[in-house]
């Protein structure tokens, strides 16, 4: 008998609990207070709302990340634009200048003792390959800043160091090539 009235109050009191949930759902949907629903339409910016949007998140995202509060990740990052942009930006200039059957002296084989020559379009790659392997060490770098934050200091001085490097390397393969 007794466990007959517990059963049939937790029935109750789930029937309740159900009857709740439906007059609220009737409530928010209109039918019952008598709201009219308006057809509004979307702007045809929409799009670009929601984009401005996700920009100013991801914007105080980046400024409250200690890493991006680092002055050595700021290096990396401005190095590492500044030498892609100037690669593609020489490169886009003296292309047309370049005869069609020059070879390029660009990598050194040692078993040979002599360099590997390539073709032209090669050159316009260089930046490309570059400019994916920096998105990569930055990616990583960032990545590894939570747990490991004097490795990540250390990747972004050997990304500066790359980017230095690697901008007087190619300005003297250039050089070299619109010499001879």
């Amino acid at each position: 008998m007794i466990l007959g009235r517990k059963n049939r109050q937790k029935q109750d009191d789930k029937g309740s609990i159900d009857a709740v949930i439906q007059n609220m759902t009737r409530r928010t949907s209109g039918e019952e207070t008598g709201q009219i629903q308006l057809g509004l339409k979307k702007s045809r910016l929409e799009f670009l709302y929601k984009l401005k949007a996700r920009f100013a998140k991801m914007t105080i995202l980046m400024e409250a990340l200690p890493f991006w509060r680092n002055f050595n990740t700021i290096i990396a990052l401005v190095s590492s634009l500044t030498f892609v942009g100037a690669m593609f930006y020489v490169i886009s200039k003296n292309y047309l200048v370049l005869p069609g059957n020059i070879r390029i002296p660009l990598v050194y084989l040692q078993s040979s003792r002599s360099w590997e020559l390539l073709d032209k379009e090669v050159l316009i790659l260089i930046p490309v390959v570059a400019g994916a392997m920096l998105v990569l060490l930055i990616n990583f770098s960032s990545t590894i800043y939570r747990f490991d934050r004097r490795l990540s200091y250390m990747m972004n001085i050997g990304i500066i160091l790359f980017n230095i490097l690697g901008s007087i390397a190619f300005f003297q393969l250039l050089s070299l090539i619109l010499i001879y």
